[in-house]
């Protein structure tokens, strides 16, 4: 049976909408796939649209993730707003299952995975069709301060853009006694290819200009290709070859990759097959006698691609001067001729980001508790901890 909890919400909307939203929390999957459709329609319009906000990525997370991280209760947690039988907003949230703990958590689904295989999904945030922002917002406000997401304890919205309409709920919710804290923003890079890819580099030093002309004269010299699949299984075997450079990486490092988790592969597998005939992901695989040198995977939205992943053979049969840099620039050029304007890193400090990168944006989070008991029992022990550190901080010698 569909579970359903929904409530009415009278809620101004700017121009000309009329104004009743209807809330809707979305427990079950069956329900959840009958708005495909809409939920489509509202990506395509919405100004936060980003590929792990994407039916394809959030359906995978949750068939690959949910029954691990969401079972209880029921686990998905999706708002969706409507107006009449339009939906004009969507939040994808599920309650986590905190193994021992009796925590109650609302995550955005795609977060909240242990680290050895989180997907990393930043620019989560509220869907919404632009007329509807401020009514959406306040929508929101509503299902946090009523019961109609059920019981929880915290919520942490993490991996949103800076400026995110959603961090505007911090007054309202702490009105209604609810402990808000918006988190510290950090920086993610891009690289700018408005221009095309000859005006991108002229951002950069002359030295690192220098350098990609050598590197460019090496890939032609050696015969090296480059090419991105746009066959799914091409592109699978791509793919295979990012995991195996990416592990063996990990593995001279004496540890393990993402990828040596079985659902973050299949997650991957799954994105791959759905995505790339879309032309929505791209696995591009630079390789010389078809055996991989270095393998690049991500994601296109609009005129954005966001860069996931890099595979490097740490022993290549080529002279290259850097094949990680090497192989983001070729995929650069080849996007910038198709006309994405922003190549994004995503979050993650790395020097070659750095030195690739002309420009900076930041993502931060919103978390929410509800200040119960047991709420002040945590904060309470977080802060003898915090105090309990800082004494021994001051009684080692040369602190």
């Amino acid at each position: 049976m569909t579970m359903l909890e929904q409530i009415p919400a009278g809620i101004e909307t700017t121009d000309d909408a009329p104004s009743t939203l209807r809330v809707e929390v979305i427990t079950d999957e069956d329900r959840w796939s009958d708005v495909e459709a809409d939920w489509r329609a509202l990506f395509r319009s919405s100004p936060t649209a980003s590929t792990v906000l994407r039916w394809e990525w959030l359906t995978s997370w949750w068939r690959n993730y949910g029954s691990t991280y969401g079972p209880d209760a029921g686990g998905l947690r999706i708002v969706a707003l409507w107006m009449r039988d339009t939906l004009v907003g969507a939040l994808p949230l599920y309650l986590r299952s905190a193994g021992t703990s009796a925590s109650r958590d609302l995550m955005f689904l795609s977060t909240g995975e242990a680290e050895y295989e989180e997907t990393c999904a930043d620019y989560m945030d509220l869907l919404y069709e632009p007329a509807y922002e401020r009514s959406c917002v306040d929508a929101v406000g509503t299902a946090f301060t009523s019961d109609i997401l059920g019981t929880w304890d915290e919520c942490s919205l993490i991996g949103m853009r800076s400026g995110s309409a959603l961090a505007n709920l911090s007054e309202r919710l702490s009105s209604c006694g609810l402990k808000v804290t918006l988190g510290e923003p950090a920086d993610t890079v891009y690289s700018d290819l408005s221009g095309g890819y000859d005006h991108y580099l002229e951002q950069l030093s002359s030295g690192f200009r220098k350098q990609e002309r050598r590197m460019m004269r090496q890939i032609e010299q050696q015969g090296i290709a480059f090419d991105i699949p746009t066959e799914v299984g091409e592109a699978d075997r791509a793919l295979d070859d990012l995991i195996l450079l990416h592990e063996r990486r990990w593995g001279a490092k004496q540890k393990s990759g993402a990828f040596s988790s079985e659902r973050f592969r299949t997650f991957h597998r799954d994105l791959v097959s759905n995505l790339v005939p879309q032309g929505l992901a791209s696995v591009g695989r630079m390789s010389i006698d078809d055996k991989p040198i270095a393998v690049i995977y991500g994601f296109t939205c609009g005129t954005e691609f966001d860069f996931y992943q890099c595979g490097v053979d740490l022993e290549p049969e080529v002279k290259l001067d850097s094949p990680g840099i090497a192989v983001n620039l070729l995929l650069m050029k080849y996007l910038a001729n198709k006309g994405i304007k922003k190549y994004d890193f995503l979050k993650g400090a790395s020097w070659y980001k750095e030195r690739l990168a002309t420009g900076r944006d930041q993502i931060t989070s919103l978390h929410i508790a509800k200040p119960s008991i047991k709420w002040v029992y945590r904060e309470a022990l977080k802060g003898v901890k915090r105090a309990a550190a800082q004494v021994r901080n001051r009684s080692i010698p040369g602190r």
